[in-house]
């Protein structure tokens, strides 16, 4: 067996292996009301049943999106941590110190699983079996590295949309509306925001963070004009 199968193998086994633990802990998750969020589950069987079998194709997609995924997850992290105000960072900590050290913990821990996926795709031999196809000078993943480029992009066009969204009169006078619900006595920081038309009327809904040395609480405000 060539080399190159050899270490598809083995990270096919790994991808297999998280895959069906996610759809696991997505079904208990589901069946007990826990809100779920992953890109991994049958992604993740299904890439790696490929890469078990020596799909040198394969490889370069998984090789593609694992590069953007590193580079979109780290700058979301780097986003939600610039974005976030310090003093909110600070209560957070101070009421849920264990859950926000886990919380970012398993991101790290995530972005370093992808990091080494990354480096065994691109491995001089797994490269090699793919640029031996035919249709690889024609493939969109024919580069790994492009994928990096991509993930960057999303993060910033993100950061665009959120500086432009949660800043300006619709801010105000969101923060305006969650005041009149929980008071004065915090501060506040807009997390979502969503405007939609219908009827000759636009609807508004947004989710505001109320927040003091104490507490912090989520306020969902919505209005009509």
């Amino acid at each position: 067996m060539e080399t190159y199968r050899k270490n598809l193998k083995q990270i096919g086994l790994v991808l297999i292996v998280l895959g069906l633990l996610d759809i696991c802990w997505m079904i208990y998750c589901i069946s007990h009301n826990i809100s779920y969020a992953s890109s991994f589950n049958f992604f993740a069987v299904i890439a790696g049943i490929f890469l078990y079998r020596g799909n040198a194709k394969t490889a370069a997609i998984a090789a593609w999106f694992s590069a953007f995924f590193i580079s979109g997850f780290s700058g979301l992290i780097l986003l939600t941590l610039l974005t976030t105000p310090l003093d909110l960072l600070k209560v957070e900590v101070k009421l849920g110190a264990s859950s926000f050290v886990t919380g970012y913990l398993f991101s790290i821990s995530v972005i370093c699983l992808l990091v080494w996926i990354y480096k065994r795709l691109t491995y001089p031999d797994v490269v090699a079996a793919f640029q031996a196809r035919p249709d690889a000078a024609k493939s969109r993943y024919r580069n790994p590295r492009k994928g990096f480029l991509f993930g960057s992009i999303l993060v910033v066009g993100l950061e665009v949309i959120l500086y432009f969204s949660f800043h300006g009169t619709t801010s105000d006078k969101l923060i305006a509306k969650a005041k009149e619900q929980v008071g004065f006595n915090y501060k506040f920081q807009v997390t979502s925001f969503n405007e939609s038309s219908s009827g000759g009327k636009t609807s508004y809904r947004g989710n505001v963070t109320a927040y003091n040395d104490n507490e912090i609480k989520n306020v969902s405000v919505q209005w009509e004009e």
